[in-house]
């Protein structure tokens, strides 16, 4: 039913239920439909009467209650039915390295805090634009975790904070999968002293280099969420904090042009499932982020087409792909691209 008015949800909250004013349901194709021009005042609530009409029903008419726990079991029956992973209910049963994860190189390193940023937006503010995996680099002063990009002089912000800030959106987004790839400069002890206060420890995702990766369904069912690597903590005492280069490989990072871009490797075991696509400008004197250069590697087709060669040369499919200045361009909609092509796939498929 193609009518430019209406717009699918996929979950009726309670905000829903009690926002100024309702408005009125539809119900097709058992998709849920609202219908922006049918509104009613607080008086009036909704009763399904089939698949394809509604009509309004007053709250005090004595069928209310009757239609109230029908709705009830409708909005369950959709939740289970149209429940999206990262956005894309294709992604559900695909496991971890199978998907594109939308990935922002220093992602701490923000403009405001920092004197030269590799990043615009708060980590808050990046996981709300699509984002979905965060490169930090974390240093410990007196007694607690700090994050700052070279030297501390530049500008540092606490790891708690952000730590936080990605819980908070775990527990407001409970169908979102995340991952971290600390660049670790503090004992493993002092990362999960931090993890803990944090109040993230509930939402990690723990996993064996050996054993295939569950769906993203599998861990969002599991309440397992979040993935945390490090760069440095082999051995570590926790099962969760996952040395990354057991798990994944990369391209080189010291990119200074776009001519520059390429898919040699660099760390990592080439059989790794994972893999880490750098696709940033860094200045070549002083290795720091530049908008300018962003507006260049962040389009469409210079995404696309690091992407895709690197997947083709490597034969491993792009699931880290960070950039800088992340709201510049269109890398997002590039990792809905690649994501739609399907990691099943033995060789890409070039599209601009």
């Amino acid at each position: 039913m193609n009518n430019p008015n209406f717009r699918d949800i996929s979950v009726i909250s309670d905000k829903f239920l009690n926002c100024h004013p309702p408005p009125a349901l539809l119900v097709c194709h058992s998709k849920i439909r609202i219908d922006s021009k049918k509104m009613r005042t607080m008086d009036d609530r909704f009763r399904i009467l089939s698949s394809h009409k509604i009509s309004l029903v007053p709250r005090h008419h004595p069928r209310f209650s009757r239609f109230l726990l029908s709705l009830l079991l409708m909005m369950a029956v959709c939740h289970v039915s149209f429940a999206q992973c990262n956005g894309d209910s294709a992604l559900c049963n695909r496991r971890f390295d199978q998907v594109c994860f939308l990935y922002t190189h220093n992602a701490y390193n923000i403009k405001g805090d920092h004197r030269l940023p590799n990043q615009t937006l708060s980590i808050a503010e990046q996981l709300n634009l699509g984002v979905r995996g965060m490169m930090l680099d974390v240093y410990w002063k007196k007694d607690h975790a700090v994050l700052y990009h070279g030297n501390k002089i530049l500008g540092k912000r606490p790891l708690q904070e952000d730590l936080v800030a990605i819980r908070s959106f775990l527990e407001t987004h409970p169908n979102e999968v995340l991952s971290i790839i600390f660049e670790s400069n503090i004992t493993p002890e002092q990362m999960h002293s931090e993890v803990e206060k944090a109040g993230l420890l509930p939402h990690l995702h723990t996993q064996n280099a050996v054993q295939d990766w569950p769906t993203l369904q599998e861990m969002i069912t599991a309440g397992h969420r979040l993935v945390i690597f490090s760069e440095k903590d082999r051995g570590n005492p926790y099962p969760w904090l996952h040395p990354v280069w057991d798990f994944a490989t990369e391209n080189r990072y010291s990119n200074h042009s776009r001519a520059e871009f390429d898919t040699r490797h660099n760390r990592g075991d080439s059989t790794n499932r994972l893999f880490l696509l750098n696709h940033f400008i860094t200045h070549r004197k002083f290795g720091v982020g530049r908008r300018d250069s962003a507006i260049v590697a962040n389009a469409r087709g210079n995404v696309l087409d690091h992407a895709l060669e690197a997947w083709s040369t490597t034969g491993h499919f792009p699931n880290f792909v960070a950039v800088d200045f992340v709201e510049i361009g269109d890398a997002k909609e590039c990792c809905g691209r690649l994501n739609a092509f399907g990691s099943q796939l033995k060789s890409p498929i070039r599209v601009h």
